[in-house]
């Protein structure tokens, strides 16, 4: 006869685990400030002393300074990168907030910008995979166009002329596209002579007897 044996099992799960995340602004523009956010959560059952954050800033974001949360630590290290290092205790289900100041030298593409925990792996985690988050940040150039309207008097009366200016800037980092501006003039007045532009831009009326609606076209866009 063959005897059976039964025996029990075991599975040891590790008391620590660092969960990083790394938030940061999606778009930002050369010459702009922009802030990197870093939190990292001990998910695990044990505290987490001594633990080590770093992020190696990619070419093109320059470091201004980095704040941190409770009694962690944090230095910037210029070879061969800009790198961040901070290091703290972190106890089981805190988290530390790491705010990392940095000015955009990057002219267009996008930067990658990776922020890691734990990583010469000192502790033993339960998850690895969730140490280090990468941060994507466009800094294509895009237009921004404003338009502020004024007119020559705050009062007019009837049979008076009125004269309104439409001021259009591109406040943006990039050239625009062509595009229309509008602008809808109220029943009470009547159009005298034809609309005028500067900057070759071409301005018309539709021919409303009164009120009526004046396009200006943008045929090449705004620098």
């Amino acid at each position: 006869k063959i005897k059976k044996s039964t025996a029990d099992y075991s599975i040891v799960v590790p008391p620590y685990n660092a969960n990083l995340t790394n938030p940061g602004p999606s778009t930002a523009s050369q010459n702009d400030p922009a802030d990197s956010t870093i939190k990292v959560e001990n998910t695990g059952t044990d505290p987490m002393n001594d633990l080590v954050v770093v992020d190696p800033l990619p070419v093109g974001l320059i470091p201004l300074g980095v704040e941190a949360d409770g009694n962690w630590q944090c230095t910037v290290e210029e070879n061969p990168v800009n790198n961040v290092r901070c290091v703290g205790d972190l106890a089981p289900g805190a988290t530390v907030t790491i705010v990392v100041h940095t000015f955009v030298t990057q002219d267009g593409g996008t930067l990658d910008n990776e922020a890691c925990a734990d990583p010469d792996n000192v502790f033993d985690e339960v998850d690895e995979g969730d140490n280090c988050s990468t941060q994507t940040t466009d800094t294509t150039k895009r237009p921004d166009i404003t338009v502020q309207k004024s007119a020559d008097s705050g009062t007019v009366g009837r049979g008076e002329t009125l004269t309104y200016t439409i001021s259009v800037s591109n406040v943006g980092t990039g050239d625009s596209d062509a595009f229309t501006v509008t602008d809808l003039l109220p029943t009470s007045v009547s159009i005298v002579g034809t609309p005028t532009a500067t900057n070759g831009v071409t301005c018309t009326h539709d021919g409303a007897a009164t009120g009526g609606t004046v396009t200006c076209t943008f045929a090449s866009g705004l620098a």
